[in-house]
């Protein structure tokens, strides 16, 4: 578990790579987020060290400036999803996009449902920046994590990058 500019979440790291980070606000959302771990990796023994990943949420969440040393991301999904993955990973700090948009931007402007379903699947929140995909309507609503935290994650993002004058 780590603290993070917007609440709780739980990192997971494997030696390939940072594999899931899952916001949450109760024991019974931890508890299935922990679930949701042990059902994707299996095989896999989970130790937890919130301590040593307190360095890790440095890392992701710098108090300022830019991060200053890359991160390595486990990805699992399908080649579609990596290519949603991918497109998000492209979009700058603080802008929003429609699902059509990233639909679009994909050469799939018939996939909009299906850019909804990788972005649900999403496994890194805040990392693979899904949070910045909103309805066609302007609406906040159905981020995983709760639309208020997704317009907090927008918010943080455009802050930063107006205070830097670059990326994070």
């Amino acid at each position: 578990v780590i603290a993070t500019p917007f609440g709780e979440a739980l990192a997971a790291e494997t030696a390939r790579g940072l594999c899931k980070l899952a916001f949450f606000d109760t024991e019974a959302e931890f508890a299935v987020l922990e679930a949701e771990l042990a059902s994707d990796w299996p095989s896999a023994l989970r130790r937890r060290d919130d301590a040593g990943m307190a360095g890790l949420a440095a890392l992701i969440f710098p108090e300022q400036g830019a991060r200053q040393a890359p991160l390595k991301l486990l990805l699992a999904g399908s080649p579609f999803q990596q290519r949603v993955w991918a497109a998000l990973l492209a979009s700058p700090p603080g802008e929003i996009r429609s699902y059509q948009d990233v639909a679009a931007g994909l050469g799939r402007p018939d996939a909009t449902r299906a850019v909804a379903s990788a972005i649900a699947r999403n496994d890194l929140g805040y990392l693979i920046p899904c949070h910045r995909v909103i309805r066609a309507t302007g609406d906040f609503n159905r981020y995983r994590w709760g639309a208020e935290r997704k317009q907090a994650m927008i918010a943080w993002e455009a802050a930063r990058a107006a205070q830097s004058g670059a990326p994070d």
